[in-house]
């Protein structure tokens, strides 16, 4: 429960500022591009940790490295809270994503570790939620806070309070989970995974911004080139380290990887993970884009667009635990392929709909459940999939690795679809431009989850998949 909440409050960290952000443009005299570095920042920082994830759950105790992403949190809070001006304000988000990034991989790492193989899919769906519900209730308690005439500085206050109390709860309830590896650290790695990753996310983010960044371009370019870099060296270290527990070499101690890439590129785990990172992309379609081509298509208030995106997705978390509990039950991929088919539905209907009346606003809700529905119930069935794959000792690495597929998927959705929404907007859209652009958006995810569908059951097909690929042996 410690885990779940310290999971929940340091993703309820990450939307904190979005109804925010008028107000600290108008107080600081900024513009909507600049403003936007307060969500882009936070990212950054979490692809800077969420790659060590594995390497720090192996090196250190659990309760130790809570303690620290708690305090980091904190720390960030209570700078942002006193921020002066908004170059401190960015320095309090970066050292907020900074602990962030720690907190979701040691999540699941843990209960992972603590469940029954026979029990990971209710547990990647309990997981998910308190993930996902966290950056879905921020804008709306924001929201309230400014409503009521507070200061902004204000929105901080209370998650400083409870992270406060979550990191002094931490020395009586947790204990250590993970078995520690004596190892040598890889400075390359380290330095590889801390410039690599953030260079493809700002990247990518600028070109989300101006297709013809220049600057974008460039950073992606050289973020690619050393995540690719990065990823040869952790495979190269991974092979090196597997001959040495061979060869039973017991005087030299070894160097470990930041993540066992080969357990990440089976048969079974490295569709999985390139699923939720497909995923991911119509997360980011639907959590930003859709409020942006909704809203003004029907001209709805901000509180009727927040509850178009928020009844389908708390009406798809009660989804996602009868995924979960199904998908253990029965261990069957009929579960993805249902979810699948309802994501097409869903973007389908998005896609044909060009009514601006009653009638289009209800197909538009009924598109909003299929989606969000759809990906609540291949979401914790793809994750018990890729826990269950591979050894109980590389589920730090499984962790990680699903964490950081999670970024980059998050980070290039959003880019597509902002691109793709932006290039089919008019100069002077009106209403049903809106749903024109959203509808072109949802063409390509069409393409792209048939391609996934298609991807699973070739995956299903080839390793003659059963229950007893569930269950991976030391």
């Amino acid at each position: 429960m410690v885990l779940m909440l310290s999971a929940f409050f340091c993703l309820f960290n990450e939307t904190l500022l979005s109804v925010g952000d008028d107000v600290v443009m108008q107080e600081w005299k900024l513009t909507y591009t600049t403003v936007e570095w307060t969500m882009t920042i936070f990212l950054v920082a979490m692809s800077i940790s969420v790659p060590l994830a594995a390497f720090v759950i192996r090196r250190w105790s659990t309760k130790l490295i809570l303690m620290i992403a708690l305090g980091l949190i904190s720390l960030g809070l209570l700078i942002d809270a006193c921020s002066p001006n908004f170059a401190v304000l960015l320095i309090g988000r970066t050292v907020e994503g900074l602990g962030a990034g720690f907190i979701t991989p040691l999540l699941f790492t843990s209960v992972m570790k603590l469940v029954s193989p026979q029990k990971r899919g209710i547990a990647t769906a309990l997981c998910g939620i308190t993930c996902g519900l966290g950056p879905s209730f921020a804008p709306t308690y924001s929201g309230w806070i400014l409503n009521n005439h507070f200061n902004w500085h204000t929105i901080f206050v209370a998650p400083l309070v409870i992270c406060l109390l979550l990191c002094l709860i931490t020395p009586l309830t947790v204990y250590d989970i993970s078995p520690h590896i004596k190892f040598v650290l890889d400075p390359l790695s380290i330095v590889e995974s801390i410039a690599g990753f953030p260079f493809l996310i700002v990247g990518i983010d600028l070109i989300a911004t101006s297709l013809i960044s220049v600057i974008g371009w460039v950073c992606a370019g050289i973020g690619l080139i050393i995540c690719s870099l990065w990823a040869y060296r952790q495979y190269s270290i991974s092979q090196n380290y597997s001959d040495q527990k061979t060869s039973r070499d017991t005087h030299t101690v070894p160097v470990l990887p930041l993540i066992h890439l080969p357990a990440l590129i089976n048969k079974i785990v490295g569709p999985a993970m390139l699923i939720i990172m497909c995923l991911q992309v119509a997360n980011m379609d639907l959590s930003v884009v859709y409020p942006m081509a909704v809203q003004p298509a029907f001209l709805l208030n901000s509180l009727q667009a927040s509850l178009m995106l928020m009844v389908p997705l708390l009406i798809s978390q009660f989804c996602a635990i009868f995924s979960g509990r199904l998908f253990d039950r029965f261990k069957s991929l009929c579960i993805i392929f249902s979810g699948f088919l309802l994501l097409i539905i869903g973007f389908l209907l998005f896609a044909i709909n060009r009514h601006i009346n009653s009638a289009g606003l209800t197909i538009v809700i009924c598109a909003a459940l299929c989606t969000f529905i759809g990906v609540s119930l291949i979401t914790p069935a793809v994750e018990a999939i890729a826990f269950s794959a591979v050894a109980e000792r590389f589920i730090a690495d499984v962790s990680t690795g699903i964490q950081t597929m999670m970024q980059i998927g998050g980070a290039i959705g959003t880019a597509v679809t902002m691109s793709i929404f932006q290039i089919s907007l008019a100069s002077e859209p009106t209403q049903k431009d809106y749903l024109v652009a959203f509808g072109n958006i949802s063409w390509v995810m069409i393409i792209l989850y048939i391609g996934c569908f298609f991807m699973i059951w070739k995956v299903w097909k080839s390793t003659s998949f059963t229950a007893k690929h569930l269950i991976v042996k030391e």
